[in-house]
């Protein structure tokens, strides 16, 4: 493999105007979703959509154990936090509150429960409202969210070999990666199920 050489004038971040966009052959466009409840969901959906790609990886390489071992951080990584932004999405999108209140929920931070916990009375009422409009098992998030709160609560088990005090962060573990797919990835349509069907009511507040 030829070795990369980097330089001190290398310009990582190279920013470009409208007008200059006909001579670039690759650009990305960020931002334009804006800080609420739509960009949460945005956001949620491209961490999905990366973890999807690493799991058609994963799918390729079987059999290349190194590669699958390495591949499930990124995964779980992935998946993790856009559910925890569809959380958030769901908070920011049907709480009728101040901003004030909107700052403590993030200040739960990476937690699901904690989460959860300020969400799940949002579904509770919309499921009261319209009952037979709702499709999701709460009982069942509930669950998945509390195992997936326990296997990593601050949400930093797949992304640092060690806590901060340099113990270690998680055990040897086997774990069936195909069945932790699935699971997370039908926990996220369920999310954006519920999300669809309390679109069409205006009337879930708090």
């Amino acid at each position: 493999q030829q070795t990369q050489m980097i330089k001190a004038t290398d310009q990582i971040f190279k920013i470009y105007s409208t007008e200059e966009l006909s001579s670039v052959n690759y650009f990305t466009y960020f931002g334009w979703e804006g800080e609420g409840s739509f960009a949460f969901e945005i956001i949620s959906d491209s961490y999905k959509n990366a973890a999807q790609l690493v799991f058609q990886k994963i799918q390729n390489e079987k059999g290349s154990n190194y590669i699958i071992d390495s591949l499930i951080y990124p995964l779980f990584f992935c998946y993790r936090h856009s559910i925890e932004l569809y959380l958030k999405a769901i908070y920011f999108k049907y709480i009728q509150t101040d901003e004030s209140s909107k700052i403590s929920f993030l200040k739960k931070g990476h937690n699901l429960e904690k989460l959860w916990d300020a969400v799940k009375p949002i579904l509770e009422r919309f499921r009261e409202q319209q009952f037979e409009r709702f499709s999701a098992n709460i009982d069942a998030l509930d669950s998945y969210i509390k195992q997936i709160n326990k296997f990593d609560d601050s949400s930093m088990l797949m992304r640092y070999p060690n806590n901060k005090d340099l113990s270690s962060n998680k055990e040897k573990t086997r774990l069936d990666v195909f069945n932790l797919n699935t699971c997370l990835s039908n926990l996220l349509c369920v999310l954006n199920n519920i999300n669809c069907e309390m679109e069409s009511i205006p009337q879930v507040e708090s």
